[in-house]
């Protein structure tokens, strides 16, 4: 607990936000692809024993106060687990929201509405070691602007639509791939390879298919966590460069440490103070010795937009799945340069200014840069085993993935940034898209 001579700050009645998830490929009808170097298994976290517990954290306390803001949750964090649980339907998308303003994404879509859905996963294949090969994206209305896949070699992707339509492959003469949905013809730009591309019907079967009450749902979970933190304004401004001090002290969880790998980190710090720790949101998001952590971005009632300033970090950073932004029930605007990280903001409006390494749940994405979806695995804790079979089946599975092995951050935002011949350049509507080879 934050020390009794400190101001403390409810959290009652305060709105708050929060991200994130990177590409994935589907072991079934969904996509699994990028992770931590080190990812937190969950089961590291749900099988503590007692006495491990016991002795990292006290006796059977849900949380305690490592410094300042900074807390370790044990695996009896309700609150915490709630959260995750919350997640749990929307894992493996990039991007998941109810408008998407169209750009480039390198991995998973689900979206009510879309002007234009553009993806990739050429990118994913070179960048990600055991990157999967089942990609999809869900579309519950018709995009207002197209459809254009780049689809690297040995994969494919699978369309969900949300809406009634008649597949066409009879376009350019079995070359071209459509469908037709209220007396409208669609043209999915898919570089000519239409053996790649499956179109499906969404049936009701799919967990990640509810996106308002998903979204719903996780912003409630959220802020519930944020309230049920204790919270020192004074101790704000220091957050992050303490929670990233506990990663350095406690190591990669050896016989020192006074957490075992698998507990959560959990912090919690003022919107405001967020753009003078640039310098320790980096390390803490590039270096975070696979501990999850994560990040309450504490508002209030007069907080219209929130910026990260000037991070910077690698734009396709595989550590950054492990740090989760939660913003809770926050519904104004949220601007992020080049960063890391899950970013869960179900209410708000998201504008990616930089690539992103992670993924984002939002009300609205906007796109001036790209999304790398890079997700952990087995991050989230499940309430029943019957829950665990039907997740498994129906939301996108991720594998357990090595660093980018070539550091190639893509900055470009034209050149998908890989070093295989899949290479593709974005933008390019015809069907002999150019192969562009950077040099890694």
């Amino acid at each position: 607990m934050a020390d009794d001579n400190k101001k403390k700050k409810s959290n009652k009645g305060k709105t708050a936000f929060m991200f994130a998830f990177a590409v994935t490929v589907l072991g079934s009808r969904a996509a699994s692809a990028t992770a931590a170097a080190a990812p937190v298994n969950v089961d590291d976290f749900e099988d503590q024993t007692t006495e491990t517990a016991d002795s990292n954290l006290g006796t059977n306390p849900e949380l305690r106060q490592l410094s300042g803001n900074v807390y370790a949750a044990s695996e009896s964090a309700t609150s915490v687990n709630a959260f995750k649980n919350a997640l749990n339907n929307v894992q493996g998308f990039g991007a998941y929201c109810r408008f998407h303003d169209g750009g480039h994404v390198e991995g998973n879509v689900a979206a009510l509405e879309t002007n234009n859905l553009f993806t990739f996963n050429t990118g994913i294949r070179s960048s990600v070691a055991n990157a999967g090969t089942h990609y999809v994206q869900y579309l519950k209305q018709v995009p207002q602007n197209g459809i254009k896949l780049t689809i690297a070699d040995g994969t494919d992707f699978e369309l969900v639509l949300g809406f009634d339509f008649t597949e066409d492959r009879t376009i350019d003469n079995g070359h071209g791939l459509g469908f037709t949905a209220g007396g409208q013809t669609y043209v999915i730009d898919c570089g000519g390879k239409v053996d790649q591309v499956k179109l499906t019907r969404a049936d009701g079967s799919n967990s990640f298919e509810n996106i308002e009450d998903n979204l719903d749902a996780i912003a409630e979970a959220g802020q519930a966590l944020i309230e049920s933190m204790d919270y020192s304004a004074e101790d704000s401004k220091t957050a992050i460069t303490d929670a990233y001090n506990q990663i350095v002290l406690n190591g990669n969880g050896g016989t020192d440490s006074t957490l075992s790998a698998g507990q959560t980190i959990v912090v919690s710090v003022d919107s405001k103070d967020l753009p003078n720790c640039e310098n320790d949101l980096r390390k803490l998001i590039e270096n975070n010795n696979g501990y999850q952590i994560i990040v309450n971005v504490i508002t209030s009632a007069d907080t219209y937009d929130v910026s990260f300033g000037n991070v910077n970090s690698d734009g396709w950073c595989n550590a950054a799945a492990n740090v989760v932004f939660n913003f809770g029930t926050y519904s104004g605007r949220i601007s992020a340069p080049q960063i890391g990280g899950i970013f869960v903001a179900p209410n708000a409006s998201f504008n990616v200014g930089g690539n992103l390494a992670g993924s984002v749940i939002a009300d609205s994405i906007y796109m001036n840069n790209e999304i790398h979806q890079v997700t952990a695995t087995d991050v989230y804790v499940e309430d029943t085993e019957e829950k665990d079979v039907e997740s498994e089946q129906d939301t996108p599975n991720i594998d357990e993935q090595n660093p980018n092995p070539d550091g190639d951050d893509d900055d470009n935002t034209e050149d998908i940034g890989d070093d295989d011949d899949d290479d593709t350049v974005v933008g390019d509507d015809d069907d002999d898209d150019t192969v562009v080879d950077d040099g890694d």
